[in-house]
């Protein structure tokens, strides 16, 4: 036997088919064959995509959850520096949205990692933003049917048939101005937190009381309700008086139920006395006449004993007697023999 040769095995020939491969059948009932409809697929899953990222199929022992394939719908179409043909305007806007979001990122990790001073500020990234905003809306502002996207939910920008974007951004212009002096003026913390418009609205109410018309109006208002609050007094003065005599009444009657009962409250109390009393012996006379009860149970039952004992006495003794007149008349005959 050769040990420094490998080792061979021959097995024996097997004859490949070559042939056309057989259709696939599933003999096992548990299996069930549908029909998939192509065109209702596509319009059910017609732009979506499967994410495969973070999947864990494995069996391992670690108890952690398992991870499937994930779902989405939304694709942004960002075209880059190598496409030929010409950016479209929703192309555009996403691209300046992505970059956007990417800057403000990148300057917000500079902040907290405070390596580089940079000149780019918040209130300019977010300037960017509104601009990015306003153009959103001014397209979707051309379409009538179209729904506005969840982005711009947030303060509109200033336009001609927006008075109350205006606004808005106004507001939140003039709240940028006094983060940033606040920040700078450490004396402004004590200062409220009122807005514009809450300012404007406080601004026009004053000047809206120094107009007399405005007073006499005030003034009629106020002896209405001065009025009203007398009458509302004066009821409520009436109802309480009322309620108060019902009440006393109330207490008279009890007080004179209650005082007929006090008087006959001592002779109730010495019949109760009277029945505990009773109550007492009734039951030492219960007691001794169940006793009495008993003993003349057992009497009885002596008297019994006695009358059975006496005629099995009587019965004996005339068996006995029988006997002697028997044996004296057998002694007699045996004399006169």
């Amino acid at each position: 036997m050769s040990v420094q040769k490998e080792d061979v095995y021959e097995t024996e020939d097997v004859v490949i088919d070559e042939g056309a491969p057989l259709e696939e059948r599933f003999d096992n009932p548990e299996v069930e064959k549908i029909h998939v409809d192509v065109e209702g697929a596509l319009k059910k899953f017609g732009g979506r995509m499967i994410s495969s990222k973070n999947v864990d199929f494995s069996d391992s022992v670690v108890n952690r959850r398992r991870r499937g394939y994930g779902g989405g719908q939304y694709v942004i179409e960002v075209v880059g520096p190598e496409y030929d043909e010409p950016e479209t305007l929703e192309q555009k806007y996403n691209r300046l949205h992505c970059e956007l979001n990417e800057l403000m990122e990148a300057v917000l990790k500079e902040k907290e990692n405070q390596s580089e001073k940079t000149s780019i500020t918040k209130s300019d990234l977010e300037e960017l933003n509104d601009v990015l905003k306003a153009a959103q809306v001014k397209r979707t502002a051309k379409e009538p049917t179209a729904n506005v996207p969840k982005e711009s939910n947030t303060k509109l920008l200033p336009t001609k048939s927006h008075p109350v974007g205006d606004l808005a951004n106004l507001e939140a212009r003039i709240q940028r101005i006094e983060k940033m002096l606040k920040s700078d003026n450490p004396d402004s913390e004590n200062l409220g937190n009122t807005t514009f418009s809450e300012a404007v609205e406080d601004l026009r109410m004053r000047v809206d009381a120094l107009n007399p018309i405005y007073l006499d109006n005030l003034e009629s208002k106020l002896n209405n309700v001065l009025t009203k609050l007398s009458q509302v007094d004066d009821k409520r003065n009436e109802r309480s008086d009322v309620q108060f005599e019902e009440r006393v009444n109330k207490l008279y009657e009890m007080v004179s139920k209650w005082d007929t009962q006090c008087s006959n409250l001592p002779s109730i109390v010495k019949r109760m006395h009277s029945l505990a009393t009773l109550h007492e012996q009734a039951e030492n006379w219960s007691s001794k006449l169940n006793e009495m009860v008993g003993i003349k149970s057992q009497i009885l039952k002596k008297i019994e004993n006695d009358r059975v004992t006496l005629v099995q006495l009587r019965q004996d003794s005339f068996k006995v007697l029988e006997e002697l007149t028997t044996k004296i008349a057998n002694l007699e005959k045996v004399v006169k023999k």
